[in-house]
């Protein structure tokens, strides 16, 4: 897979690609934290992303990211610190092969286990 940044591509390859403004980042991109995004491929057709520091700003296909890995496919728009970016990876032989909807949701609770969901405290 890869990551097309202002008309650039970059292989991502593992076992992580650091995007940031630090000089030893795969991805050097002026203007983000030094250590933004880790992105993990995950075989040919899959890779996922994460923060690489508290406090990043991270969104895939316009919804903003927890501290949680993100699974990424090819068409995947990011935006991270303010920059665009599009994952491009092999697409299908099939083209009318699309993922269900909720595949990404499923897969992401398959590969990080369901949210805990705690009880309300008691009403005072």
């Amino acid at each position: 897979m890869e990551l097309e940044h202002r008309g650039r591509r970059y292989l991502l390859q593992a076992p992580d690609t650091l995007v940031g403004s630090d000089p030893a980042a795969a991805v050097v991109v002026p203007g983000l934290q030094p250590r933004h995004a880790l992105i993990r491929p995950l075989g040919d057709r899959m890779a996922t992303i994460r923060p690489a520091e508290d406090r990043t700003d991270i969104e895939v296909n316009g919804v903003a990211i927890g501290l949680e890995a993100m699974p990424l496919l090819h068409g995947d728009r990011l935006r991270i610190g303010g920059e665009d970016f599009l994952v491009i990876g092999p697409v299908p032989a099939d083209p009318n092969r699309t993922p269900p909807s909720g595949a990404r949701e499923r897969l992401h609770d398959t590969q990080m286990g369901l949210p805990v969901r705690r009880p309300d405290p008691p009403a005072t």
